[in-house]
């Protein structure tokens, strides 16, 4: 009943965005969702400088929901849940009071509610979060081989987004385990899933355009935007001023 009622207070908290047109990225990733459904390789036929699993994502909503805003934003409230409900269990988990828990759970569905941020949308940045979330579970788990899940889980997310390697230290202090077990439990994890996403785009001669979206070309952005923000006069006061 209390998972119903987490699920009722999600769907009451996004309720008023339900129709509210795609973003520029939520019709970016639609688009590229809706061509390799038509048989386009990723990064050849169609690109974008996200790594894939964002789009197999989107590829996997549409089969279910359809393509419409409001399916779209469907997807968006059962992700919202999932990640709600993780938040339930990863409160128990640090061995705080149900009552705690529950509270972390609907405390997040309020936080989502209008007008904070762009909580309807269905960026990589909400997509990933399920992923990071059931891998910090993981790492908390004193179970045989939790490390190994939590690595190949942390995996997931980062090929949904790269940023989910800010996240990589919070491994180390947190896990029950000693660092060295925990490191190479967690990399074979991470390995395993890297091997099976990016085995198709090496046999199939996409693996340049596959480094190139997923690592190259958000290099080369991050590092000119820093050049431009450094470069002009304005921009450094402005940002200090702020």
């Amino acid at each position: 009943m209390g998972l119903i009622l987490l699920l009722v207070a999600t769907f009451l908290a996004l309720l008023p965005n339900l129709r509210l047109p795609f973003t520029e990225n939520e019709g970016i990733y639609g688009t590229v969702a809706q061509e390799m459904h038509r048989g386009a390789l990723l990064y050849r036929d169609v690109w974008d400088h996200k790594p894939p699993l964002i789009y197999l994502e989107y590829e996997a909503g549409q089969r279910v929901l359809g393509t419409s805003e409001q399916a779209l934003h469907l997807a968006v409230i059962l992700c919202h849940w999932i990640c709600a409900v993780l938040v339930l269990a990863l409160v128990r988990r640090l061995g705080l009071g149900t009552r705690e828990a529950w509270s972390a759970a609907f405390c997040y569905t309020l936080l989502i509610a209008p007008p904070w941020f762009q909580n309807w949308t269905g960026q990589a940045d909400l997509t990933m979060q399920p992923w990071l979330l059931g891998s910090f579970l993981m790492i908390l788990t004193p179970w045989s081989g939790s490390c190994v899940l939590a690595g190949a889980l942390w995996a997931m997310a980062f090929f949904t987004k790269q940023s989910a390697l800010v996240y990589l230290p919070i491994y180390l202090l947190f896990s029950p385990k000693p660092w060295l077990e925990t490191c190479v439990e967690f990399i074979v994890g991470a390995d395993v899933v890297a091997a099976a996403i990016a085995g198709p785009f090496y046999f199939s001669g996409r693996m340049k355009e596959f480094w190139g979206a997923v690592w190259g070309f958000n290099v080369r952005y991050i590092v000119n935007s820093w050049r431009v923000s450094v470069s002009n006069d304005w921009y450094l006061p402005a940002v200090l001023h702020w």
